[in-house]
């Protein structure tokens, strides 16, 4: 089968790693790589028909584990085989989607193996393109809101068919605040926060390129990073997508026992590092935290419900063929005018 991996070193005899990562350039296609086996209880094995690749992905240390030799974490396909005798979830024949765990990957490829617990069956209304461009986004930010950040979610697999946002958790009171709104994480934000009943307010770099988008989405108030300081805002709730300045700014506009939810790999000790500045001065009592999304079907099975209701939409920026990863890899990394991710088809 076919399947991309990453060449172990550079030109030099510094092997690639967090803080020498990789270029796009050391990215390889290979043609001859064996196809895996489900051999272990609740393993799946997919065809895989399209996968995602993601911004900084060859930053992150989950990239550069010894035994991870097949990139990419994003899958829709089709389950070919089966090694799951408790309760059998899925059949052959399954079309399903998902995300492995950040420590495995192994979706850039013709077939992978995943386990139960990270794979759903798709949503009958998307196409693979669209489903393989969801569960990473999608997931990082419901667990943002409806876990780390302990709102209440609503129930969208039990109001099926007959979802209305006056059905939603009566949450008006509370005051979200979303940092980098128009992104692939920060599009879910908007919607599911929108969703969930809270008031959302949409921050962006450019109100001129984002403002109709993202109010679109249902926010309430679309801001740019340099409107916010100085607003004299309290949120109730901040999740962050950027880091960096704006993330320092977050701790004057988080209400004082509120919670301030990064989810930028680079910004992964902000919490020690702001608490230990004059940045987080007063704030104590401040759920602040980085985290790493994992995979969960029951929290994608709620987001496909919501996404075959119409009440979430994907976006999809590029697609491309799997041998032109490198290209790929490098459109994910630059800024451009289209909404959602890049999409490997194979």
């Amino acid at each position: 089968m076919r399947a991309v991996s990453l060449s172990a070193k550079g030109n030099s005899s510094t092997p690639y790693s967090p803080t020498n990562p990789a270029p796009s350039s050391a990215l390889q296609v290979l043609s001859d790589v064996k196809i895996p086996q489900a051999s272990r209880p609740g393993e799946l094995l997919i065809r895989v028909n399209a996968t995602t690749v993601i911004r900084d992905a060859l930053t992150w240390p989950e990239t550069y584990i010894e035994e991870q030799k097949i990139l990419g974490h994003d899958f829709a396909g089709t389950v070919v085989s089966v090694d799951e005798p408790l309760g059998m979830s899925f059949q052959v024949g399954d079309e399903v989607y998902g995300m492995t765990e950040a420590s495995r990957a192994g979706a850039w490829a013709d077939y992978m193996v995943v386990t139960t617990e990270e794979a759903c069956v798709k949503p009958s209304r998307l196409s693979w393109v669209e489903a393989a461009a969801v569960p990473l986004s999608a997931l990082t930010a419901y667990q943002a809101l409806f876990e780390k950040a302990s709102m209440r979610a609503p129930d969208f697999i039990r109001q099926r068919g007959a979802f209305e946002t006056h059905q939603a958790p009566m949450m008006k009171e509370v005051r979200i605040l979303v940092i980098g709104a128009s992104g692939c994480v920060g599009n879910y934000l908007v919607q599911l926060a929108k969703l969930a009943g809270a008031h959302v307010t949409a921050a962006s770099r450019s109100n001129e390129r984002n403002k109709d988008f993202l109010y679109a989405l249902g926010a309430d108030d679309v801001i740019e990073y340099s409107e916010l300081t100085g607003s004299g805002k309290q949120y109730q709730i901040i999740v962050d997508t950027v880091g960096g300045s704006v993330l320092k700014t977050c701790w004057s506009l988080v209400g004082d026992t509120g919670s301030l939810i990064s989810v930028d790999s680079a910004s992964w000790d902000f919490v020690r590092e702001q608490r230990e500045s004059d940045v987080a001065q007063e704030k104590d009592e401040v759920n602040a935290l980085f985290f790493v999304v994992s995979p969960s079907r029951r929290n994608l099975e709620q987001i496909s419900a919501a996404l075959d209701d119409g009440l979430l939409k994907p976006f999809v920026a590029n697609t491309l063929p799997l041998e032109d990863v490198r290209l790929a890899y490098d459109m994910s990394s630059k800024s451009t005018s289209k909404r959602g991710r890049v999409v490997l088809v194979l």
